[in-house]
């Protein structure tokens, strides 16, 4: 949905349920906005998983994450980087694996001069090993976005293509936060919990659709050699 569809659904919403004179447009995109950034930090959506790509520095051990931009992309969420890939000198790119923080830097203590490809990131920061030593080498890396403000009435969310769903929990949280300001506090609780439902259903049909998908190394059925 866009910006103006929420605002408007949810003036529908308010209007058959408080009477009010209250509320005000300032107030109402507050809360929907509310409602955006919570919806889209409720889980790791797959659709709020993009790529980013940089060029690399010569022997550079770490890069900032992304920044937001004005048209472009929001910034990646903090510690967030699940896929970094590096150009080779073959211009092929590589995918080098993601460890945690810690060990990445004890494998750095243990190996000064370790070639394994390995990542980590922490903060508003992504650290690689080896480093490359040449500089505009293509680096790719795929993170979660920040949740977007709204501003224009034609905005939409990140539920917008597909899980429209998602839209409605939206309008259900800011729904909640006008109920709680009228002091109608069980409705409030409610409206939360459907919106809450709402969000673990679309969760939960992702996870099944991709708990079957399979690897190169993992083949959908396992064959039998007969020809030992």
């Amino acid at each position: 949905m866009t910006y103006i569809e929420l605002q408007n659904a949810l003036k529908d919403d308010l209007s058959s349920t408080v009477v009010s004179t209250f509320w005000t447009p300032t107030m109402l995109e507050g809360w929907i906005n509310r409602g955006v950034i919570w919806a889209t930090n409720f889980r790791p959506w797959p659709f709020t998983e993009k790529a980013e790509y940089t060029k690399s520095r010569a022997n550079a051990r770490y890069y900032d994450y992304p920044d937001d931009t004005a048209d472009g992309p929001s910034a990646f969420k903090s510690d967030s980087i699940r896929l970094c890939q590096i150009e080779q000198d073959d211009g092929t790119m590589a995918e080098y694996t993601k460890l945690r923080y810690n060990d990445f830097m004890k494998y750095l203590e243990d190996n000064p001069t370790g070639t394994d490809k390995v990542f980590s990131d922490y903060r508003r920061r992504y650290f690689i090993n080896p480093v490359v030593t040449v500089s505009d080498r293509n680096i790719s890396v795929w993170g979660q976005e920040k949740a977007k403000e709204l501003v224009a009435d034609t905005d939409e969310t990140a539920f917008s293509e597909g899980e429209e769903t998602g839209d409605q929990a939206i309008i259900l949280y800011a729904k909640s936060i006008a109920l709680k300001k009228a002091r109608r506090y069980n409705e409030a609780t409610a409206e939360i919990t459907e919106a809450t439902n709402l969000l673990l259903e679309i969760w939960k049909r992702i996870q099944e659709e991709q708990s079957q998908y399979r690897t190169k190394s993992n083949a959908l059925f396992n064959v039998p050699n007969f020809f030992k």
